[in-house]
């Protein structure tokens, strides 16, 4: 239990997706991308990176696969044990530099396209929390998330880019990435989308369709 709840050692999510929801490829032809990539990073990182189980999930806007995998380490007597920051050094992700643990967990996050720790970085940067407080740093790896296909991602980005919040203003971009993660089923994006519509905020302003956004993201168990 104590492993499953410890950061440094549960199970991590990584989400991936081939296209968006305006086209995307042949969910067979993505399971066998998919599983070429599984094959490269056994054959890389195996003796530190094990692959749980995966699925495909059809059942939103774009076809995407759920992989769970985790971090080993030899323990130094023959035996593998779930560490992430041993298994990230046994990998060169280390540093004598002050500060070397935040730069091991943006590179895993970098290289391995783990959507869920981009978006952990981000909001870190984002409060302060763990890293000095920096919106730039912050919109920078919910860009990346984005890039990987995170619901969320897309709605925080979205947000930053109608605020100018660490980032040029960008209503029209910000309507866009909230149509998209709302599209994904995602229920902060769905109230964000009936607040543009409502207020002309990125696309023409539309009371009726806002407040069928509203309904839907209230549907969804989101409370403002």
């Amino acid at each position: 239990e104590d492993i499953l709840k410890d950061p440094k050692t549960c199970p991590e999510e990584t989400i991936y997706q081939l296209g968006t929801i305006d086209g995307h490829e042949d969910p067979t032809l993505f399971i066998q991308v998919f599983l070429d990539l599984m094959n490269e990073i056994e054959k890389r990182y195996g003796s530190n990176i094990k692959i749980l189980n995966w699925a495909l999930h059809m059942d939103e806007g774009t076809p995407h696969i759920h992989e769970r995998h985790v971090f080993f380490a030899n323990d130094g007597h023959g035996m593998n044990f779930p560490k992430q920051d041993k298994a990230c050094e046994a990998l060169g992700f280390e540093s004598d530099l002050p500060g070397c643990e935040n730069e091991i967990r943006e590179k895993t996050a970098a290289s391995l396209g783990d959507a869920a720790l981009c978006i952990k970085l981000g909001n870190e940067y984002y409060y302060g929390e763990h890293y000095p407080q920096s919106s730039v740093k912050a919109v920078y790896w919910y860009e990346k998330a984005a890039s990987f296909g995170s619901a969320e991602a897309e709605c925080l980005l979205g947000y930053c880019l109608r605020k100018g919040i660490g980032c040029e203003k960008n209503e029209h971009r910000a309507f866009g990435l909230f149509a998209l993660s709302a599209e994904k089923g995602f229920p902060m994006a769905m109230y964000n989308m009936g607040y543009c519509l409502e207020h002309g905020i990125g696309a023409e302003e539309n009371p009726t369709v806002a407040e069928e956004w509203y309904q839907k993201a209230r549907e969804a168990g989101y409370e403002e």
